[in-house]
């Protein structure tokens, strides 16, 4: 007798159902070829194993969009999230072509990835030396400038 396996459909978003990602570039008429990428997450980042899973997705959707459009530079904005905990998250918020990066923290997210980033922090956690901005303004600015911050990397 033969076994018969069955097929189980596999579906993204209901592994990961409490993040949504947006994606949006910077137009530049005199400067084509400086573009900046922008890939925004919103919502719940999860502790534990399932928050392993929303770290794999967050840098599947980095990689994905740093594949599809061409691009100088990316920002990653983080406002709209919220994230208390979870060591994986360091692992997804780089540069998948080594270009310049920026990540943009709001109120969710900042005192815990500056845990992460910068040890203890009492408030907030931006530091332009590390590419850490609390809006999508200063992080644009900090990556159209001349210095062109290095590509972020663990441990940064």
């Amino acid at each position: 007798m033969t076994h018969v396996q069955s097929i189980e459909r596999l579906d993204v978003r209901s592994a990961c159902p409490t993040i949504t990602y947006g994606v949006s570039a910077t137009v530049d008429g005199q400067h084509p070829g400086r573009r900046a990428l922008i890939v925004e997450f919103s919502g719940q980042y999860r502790d534990g194993p399932l928050g392993n899973m929303d770290a794999h997705f967050i840098r599947g959707v980095i990689e994905l969009v740093s594949e599809m459009w061409q691009h100088s530079s990316l920002v990653i904005d983080l406002s709209g999230l919220n994230y208390q905990r979870g060591d994986m998250i360091d692992f997804c918020l780089v540069s998948p072509r080594d270009k310049p990066v920026a990540v943009v923290v709001g109120p969710g997210c900042d005192h815990s990835l500056g845990r992460i980033w910068f040890g203890d922090v009492d408030g907030q956690c931006e530091s332009a030396n590390d590419g850490v901005f609390h809006s999508l303004a200063a992080a644009l600015n900090h990556l159209s400038g001349s210095e062109a911050c290095r590509p972020r990397t663990r441990g940064h």
